[in-house]
């Protein structure tokens, strides 16, 4: 059983302009195939989904993955929708890792509940 689940959305803006609205969506739709079959063979990844908006020329990626640990859960999030995108035939240099996006220590710890009086 995993005790942390995360859910990841990542924001791509896609430069210049989309001239072709039809294969801006299809790229959206391969990419969420994609995902799936992630979601296949992986038992900790769910309810992925992507939406595309051409006038904005950006694709919004969602994924949830539950995991062990916050900072390595947060890195199988960022590794499916990097495998995901090559999958599609995208790039992604410059990757983050999830050591990158999380600053410092980040441990939750249990707080207090004051008492009702």
């Amino acid at each position: 059983m995993s005790d942390i689940a995360i859910q990841v959305a990542w924001g791509f803006h896609l430069d210049p302009p989309i001239d072709n609205a039809e294969e801006f969506h299809d790229l959206g739709e391969r990419l969420m195939v994609e995902l799936l079959k992630l979601e296949e063979c992986n038992g900790n990844v769910f309810d992925s989904t992507t939406s595309t908006d051409a006038n904005a020329g950006t694709i919004l990626v969602e994924v949830l993955v539950t995991g062990d640990e916050f900072v390595a859960t947060m890195q199988m999030a960022l590794d499916v929708i990097r495998t995901a995108i090559h999958a599609t035939g995208g790039g992604t240099p410059g990757w983050p890792t999830a050591e990158d996006l999380v600053p410092g220590d980040f441990t939750a710890k249990p707080v207090g509940v004051p008492a009702l009086v």
